[in-house]
């Protein structure tokens, strides 16, 4: 038997038949759909969580099986917020990995072997989710919004260590902010909004790139792509600094690698309609800018 309490959620009449544990924990995954998503209420802070949008990806991903292809590389177990999702999700990316079918019968069997069914709410459950999708083709929206509560969680997170440790560190202060810096830039490398693209996509994209840079050269124009540092063989080579690239100047110790660097900077600066600034620790450096 079953029954209402006083907030109107269904109860069971013990908690050893099957099909009252399965009604509470349907019944917890309602409760935190309803909960807060983000903010203050009632001048309390709540944890940032988008249980809304929880929902409909695993209920895309039980819809339409392709939606898996498209959250996949960007979306984490960990990234839930409700500990059933993060069940559900990762019983789904276990399938996927073994290019296995991913519905609410082969996602609940995976469940099983996990021993985690009843904690991820049941065949029940998932069959709900399926009910809450407004649209499965905006799973990859959906997974964009829990990716990015996901980070403020994190980045909440990390940052209340840091204060903490801030208040009883005694040690090393450079290392210190070293690895203060090293934890917070973690946090930013995940790309929330850019969509993945396929090996395909990318080749096209970088033969569009080399097709520009020949056609360039043979009108015999010696200009570069990207941004020209000033020194004629290593524009020529590089065909100038391009974008999201990495450049490491390494030599032996005192055979000018700073003063080189600053040249390329004040050439930089100088051809630039933007601002560029150079930040340096050294004062001796600024007194080699030319």
């Amino acid at each position: 038997m079953s029954g209402r309490n006083g907030n109107g959620q269904h109860h069971g009449s013990n908690g050893n038949g099957r099909n009252g544990t399965l009604t509470h924990a349907a019944a917890g995954a309602a409760v935190a759909a309803t909960a807060p998503q983000s903010g203050a209420t009632n001048g309390m802070r709540v944890t940032p969580r988008n249980i809304e949008a929880e929902q409909a990806v695993l209920g895309a991903a039980l819809l339409d099986n392709g939606v898996m292809s498209e959250i996949a590389v960007n979306l984490e177990a960990e990234d839930f917020f409700h500990e059933p999702h993060r069940l559900i999700y990762g019983a789904m990316i276990e399938l996927y990995d073994h290019e296995k079918p991913i519905d609410y019968v082969t996602v609940h069997d995976e469940l099983a072997k996990q021993h985690a069914a009843v904690r991820a709410g049941g065949v029940e459950y998932l069959m709900e989710l399926v009910d809450r999708v407004p649209a499965a083709a905006n799973g990859p929206y959906y997974a964009d919004l829990i990716r990015r509560t996901a980070i403020l969680r994190n980045l909440i997170s990390t940052t209340n260590e840091l204060n903490r440790e801030a208040y009883e560190h005694s040690g090393d202060m450079a290392e210190y902010l070293d690895t203060v810096e090293q934890r917070i830039f973690s946090i930013t490398q995940r790309d929330v909004g850019v969509e993945p693209k396929t090996v395909l996509e990318v080749m096209r994209e970088t033969f569009k790139r080399l097709e520009v840079a020949m056609d360039t050269h043979a009108r015999g124009d010696r200009s570069v792509t990207g941004i020209a540092v000033g020194i004629p063989d290593l524009d020529e080579a590089l065909n100038g600094l391009q974008d999201a690239e990495e450049i490491i100047l390494a030599a032996r110790p005192s055979v000018g690698k700073t003063s080189c660097l600053l040249r390329m900077s004040g050439t930089v600066a100088a051809r630039s309609t933007s601002t560029r600034a150079i930040a340096t620790s050294r004062p001796r450096c600024c007194s080699r800018v030319r």
